[in-house]
């Protein structure tokens, strides 16, 4: 596989089946250990880099990004990612602990969560084996009416201690108008959100206490701001049921203290499914996404095209089992540079328990059995 088209087809799957195919968990689930094993040990997890370790080149970013991505290449490529990690429930079915795991069995994280007597999450406590003097705590506060309020982020090491605070503003429509974030110094930093029920948009801007100064011929800093300065950096278009129908995008402040428009992406809508995204980057041209749907509204195709291409980048297509899973995937790359067309079939074959529950997904591609993804589930009852 050409390395461009890897990095390409990693980031762009908009509309993938991910967004669609849920890890659900039928029943009382006490226990969740979710790992994939190699079948070839010449054939192992996808990595852009030599240098890579386990989690890919980012590492270990969040527990959410590994989980995301990690669906994202085993559902929508022929080759995989990484993940190993066990999860605790209690009898109320909350998540009260998780953890990440090496090849090798060492913990890469470890979290813990406390929730309150509605049941809401309050806390969560971060652990790591290879940073063992630090912990990393969250602690999460409501208003009245359930709505998330803030969260407070603190980190303890051996000789370091430091914390940020969000706070959540929201409008009498509930829509959330304002993050602040104030960080350890008191600095802030927010993102506004404003709507304009007329001409049915939304408007997102930045507001940042510090500026681009000149320091030299050729240079400039950044320095305190107290006063705030304000920048747009997304303004979205709605129809009549709230969907973006187009969005523009903004540059980071240049020198100036200035933004300029960047992209802009127009989407179109069918029997409420996503069917076309066209995006387009100034001088550097357009890309168009199109997606199709069987009569379950599942996904069963994407194609990603570029303006100045004639055949599609990318084309990806499913089949789906009974229970709505993933069964076989149509993998394209179109030709690039040097390499050429690229069409692999990737069969998943997929065991269930007594629950309903998958508990074993085999992942044969072109007709060889690769990789195999397992979830050893224990239930309360």
């Amino acid at each position: 596989m050409n390395k461009s088209i890897l990095i390409i087809c990693l980031l762009h799957f908009s509309q993938s089946v991910i967004c669609q195919v849920k890890d659900t968990l039928y029943g009382n689930v006490k226990h969740l250990k979710s790992y994939v094993t190699f079948q070839d040990s010449t054939i192992q997890n996808t990595k852009l880099f030599a240098t890579e370790g386990d989690y890919g080149h980012h590492g270990f970013h969040s527990k959410e990004f590994a989980m995301g991505r990690w669906k994202s290449w085993w559902y929508n490529t022929h080759f995989v990612h990484f993940i190993n990690v066990e999860k605790s429930f209690n009898k109320k079915k909350q998540l009260v602990k998780e953890s990440w795991f090496y090849k090798n069995g060492n913990l890469v994280y470890q979290y813990k969560y406390v929730y309150d007597k509605k049941d809401r999450l309050i806390s969560e406590l971060e652990y790591s084996d290879y940073d063992s003097d630090r912990i990393g705590i969250i602690k999460y506060g409501y208003k009245y009416d359930g709505k998330i309020a803030t969260i407070l982020e603190t980190n303890i090491g051996h000789d370091y201690h430091y914390s940020n605070m969000k706070r959540f503003q929201y409008d009498n429509k509930d829509r959330m108008i304002r993050t602040d974030v104030v960080f350890g110094g008191g600095e802030v930093s927010s993102t506004i959100i404003e709507y304009d029920s007329i001409n049915n948009t939304r408007r997102t801007y930045a507001y940042s206490e510090d500026k681009w100064v000149k320091s030299g011929d050729r240079s400039h800093t950044l320095k305190n701001y107290p006063k705030g300065m304000i920048y747009l950096e997304k303004v979205e278009s709605l129809d009549h049921e709230l969907k973006v129908v187009k969005s523009v995008e903004y540059s980071e402040r240049d020198f100036n203290n200035q933004v300029k428009k960047r992209d802009s992406s127009l989407y179109s809508y069918q029997n409420e499914n996503l069917i076309k995204i066209e995006k387009s980057h100034g001088s550097l041209g357009t890309n168009l996404n199109t997606f199709k749907y069987d009569s379950k509204n599942r996904l069963i195709e994407e194609i990603r095209t570029y303006s100045d291409r004639e055949n599609p980048m990318l084309r990806t297509q499913y089949e789906y089992d009974e229970y709505d899973q993933v069964s076989k995937l149509i993998y394209y790359e179109g030709e690039f540079g040097d390499s050429k067309p690229l069409s692999v079939e990737v069969d998943f074959e997929v065991k269930y328990d007594d629950k309903g529950n998958w508990i074993e997904q085999e992942k044969i591609v072109d007709g060889v059995h690769l990789f195999t993804w397992h979830r050893e589930i224990e239930y309360w009852d």
